[in-house]
């Protein structure tokens, strides 16, 4: 009976190779789609790979343009880092004059900038604030850049009540510390003093367009990473069929293994892993390798079990 199985497992490496030989890259009947399997492990995390080594980065680098507002969130001065806030965006936006963002410039105000404030008073103010919870609140309010919303998402944060309007047509109105509501901070429209700047920022649902401008910068991240990450998959993929090539089976079987930690739903590497270990006289491995690979496509041809 050992015998028997012994033989199989080589018959059915040798026909698994023959048929791997002539497979250069991922096949487009592959039922592994990185981009589905990213989405998924990110979707249980508010923040991506590519947001966590920024935070890291910024923990012990701050860009020099941002070290004013760097210095006052670590000392938990808000009300001049709100303050320094506005006057970093409105420099980048070239509107020190007007002292408010319109929805023009808000459209067009770059994601680094924006990434970079937002992971300043994260970092800060242990998530309370930033540009991060008033755009999963704003979210929740409906998603929509006009004045009800505005309104909505005013209310939610501690900017607006039905009774009394507008609570921060003056600084005097908000809350600069931890107790204030999450996302209370950084208030824009309040850039520059005068009644006409703040009601026209009102109007132009200033917060609003900043939260979907955010939302935006934030998706274009994440679609970056999924297509660096898939790139990154394809290469260490398409490096493990040229050291089967070669017959560096060992070095192939630790690359192998390495996409299937990072992408356990990646049929193609369990199969390219039974390859490897059955060309190192692991056939036991190899063969639970291939069902595994099976098992993860059931239309899978070119696992012949």
């Amino acid at each position: 009976m050992l015998i028997f199985l012994a033989l199989l497992a080589v018959l059915i490496v040798v026909i698994a190779y023959r048929r791997y030989r002539v497979r250069p890259s991922i096949p487009p009947h592959s039922p592994v789609r990185p981009e589905r399997v990213i989405s998924q492990s990110q979707s249980s995390s508010s923040r991506s790979p590519v947001r966590l080594e920024n935070e890291q980065a910024m923990s012990s680098k701050v860009p020099s343009d941002y070290a004013q507002l760097s210095n006052f969130l670590a000392a938990q001065r808000w009300k001049e880092a709100d303050d320094e806030t506005a006057r970093i965006m409105l420099n980048i936006s070239g509107r020190e004059k007007d002292g408010w963002l319109d929805q023009q410039s808000i459209a067009k105000f770059p994601c680094t900038a924006l990434d970079t404030i937002d992971l300043l008073w994260m970092q800060h103010s242990q998530g309370r604030f930033g540009f991060t919870p008033q755009k999963n609140i704003w979210l929740e309010c409906g998603a929509q850049v006009n004045y009800e919303t505005e309104c909505r998402l005013g209310n939610r944060v501690g900017w607006f009540t039905d009774s009394s309007g507008w609570l921060c047509v003056s600084k005097e109105n908000q809350i600069f510390n931890l107790t204030a509501p999450p996302g209370h901070l950084p208030l824009l429209f309040l850039a520059k003093t005068g009644i006409l700047l703040r009601w026209m920022g009102r109007v132009e649902a200033m917060q609003s367009a900043l939260a979907a401008r955010f939302l935006t910068c934030s998706s274009t991240e994440l679609q970056d990473q999924q297509s660096l990450q898939q790139e990154n998959i394809q290469a260490k993929y398409e490096q493990g069929l040229n050291l089967l090539n070669s017959r560096q089976y060992a070095a192939a079987l630790d690359l192998f293994n390495a996409l299937n930690q990072s992408m356990p739903e990646f049929a193609e590497a369990f199969h390219c892993k039974g390859l490897a270990l059955g060309n190192l006289g692991r056939h036991e491995e190899s063969l639970a390798a291939f069902e595994t690979a099976l098992r993860l496509n059931p239309t899978f041809d070119e696992v012949c079990l």
